[in-house]
């Protein structure tokens, strides 16, 4: 059995499943006095060039839609935040695919990601298959 859960507030998440790894992540869209400097730790490079595109009004939910989909493909891999999260980007404009890729993550192929975006609220869960 493999389980995961993530917490923002008063608000939780919680992931289980018999057959794959799973990593959960929720986020509260809480303003950042700093998300230009953030963003620029955290995005890969084609994930910086989107955000930068975007209108300002725009940016803060791109930002934790990336970094959420991040942090639960961490989870997922039981490693948590010990990986550069820049080496881990996603194409986020229509379906959800990785476009950067750190290759001890294992092959990108046998990943799914599922981004939900709630009032405030992002929650990403990220799904590998074991064999």
């Amino acid at each position: 059995m493999f389980f995961n859960l993530s917490g923002t507030r008063d608000q939780y998440a919680l992931a289980i499943s018999q057959l794959v790894d799973v990593g959960v992540d929720i986020e509260s869209h809480k303003p950042r006095k700093n998300l230009t400097g953030l963003a620029e730790s955290v995005l890969s490079n084609s994930e910086l060039t989107r955000f930068r595109q975007l209108p300002c009004e725009h940016q803060q939910d791109y930002f934790y839609r990336a970094w959420s989909l991040k942090e639960a493909t961490l989870k997922a891999d039981g490693r948590g935040i010990t990986l550069p999260l820049q080496s881990i980007g996603f194409d986020t404009n229509s379906t959800i695919g990785a476009v950067g890729w750190n290759e001890t993550l294992g092959n990108k192929n046998r990943w799914d990601w599922y981004y939900f975006k709630l009032e405030g609220i992002s929650l990403a869960l990220a799904t590998r298959t074991t064999s």
